[in-house]
């Protein structure tokens, strides 16, 4: 999922130990995550579900950006 030019300007990012997050996903989204794997070759969905989040959260950022009216 990461290119490799982006892995050299990633900084590092620290966990929230105070809250965890637990969910039980629809069996589309296991079957999409489970292609996700094999296609970047992760072996943590913990890391792929990090990513999809980041990601979802940036759309949603740049769809409604702060102070936008709506």
């Amino acid at each position: 999922m990461m290119l490799a030019s982006e892995s050299r300007m990633i900084k590092r990012r620290v966990m929230a130990k105070a809250k965890v997050y637990g969910f039980s996903p629809w069996v589309n989204q296991v079957n999409a995550i489970n292609q996700i794997m094999r296609d970047t070759g992760e072996r943590n969905e913990s890391a792929i579900l990090r990513k999809l989040v980041d990601e979802a959260l940036d759309a949603r950022r740049k769809k409604n950006p702060i102070g936008a009216t709506h």
